[in-house]
């Protein structure tokens, strides 16, 4: 699911400069794999745990009229049993002036992040942490 800030209070989305997304999460049995599938409407960063991305401005530059990139990472030896994904978002090429052409908020106005991490473990078993309104 995508989601941006939004203040439930005065009902609109907010947002003034960076946002920081924060999921907290468990892992209870030993990790095979996990991968993170991570997108912006905007320009994003992550980290999990001790991990950080090693990418900048990513999803990079894209007509978002037409696609939107989903980048994907590795992160299974990064995983605790306890979890912080944290995902940092700014306006980017999505909502930022374009240095060519010096208007802003071509493609809309509010960035925003999807992302999911599916997890396989040892057992057979799999689960899927995604972004959503916690």
């Amino acid at each position: 699911m995508w989601i941006t800030a939004y203040d439930e209070k005065l009902k609109n989305e907010i947002f003034n400069g960076a946002i920081v997304f924060e999921k907290h999460f468990r892992v209870r049995e030993k990790v095979k794999k996990a991968v993170l599938y991570v997108s912006a409407l905007g320009a994003f960063d992550w980290s999990l745990n001790d991990e950080f991305s090693n990418d900048y401005f990513m999803p990079g530059w894209t007509d978002y009229s037409k696609e939107v990139h989903l980048c994907e990472y590795d992160v299974s030896n990064a995983l605790h049993a306890d979890n912080l994904l944290t995902i940092t978002v700014a306006k980017g090429w999505y909502a930022g002036r374009l240095g060519y052409i010096a208007k802003g908020e071509i493609y809309g106005k509010t960035p925003a992040i999807y992302a999911k991490i599916i997890i396989e473990y040892y057992n057979g078993k799999s689960e899927t942490i995604e972004s959503d309104a916690s």
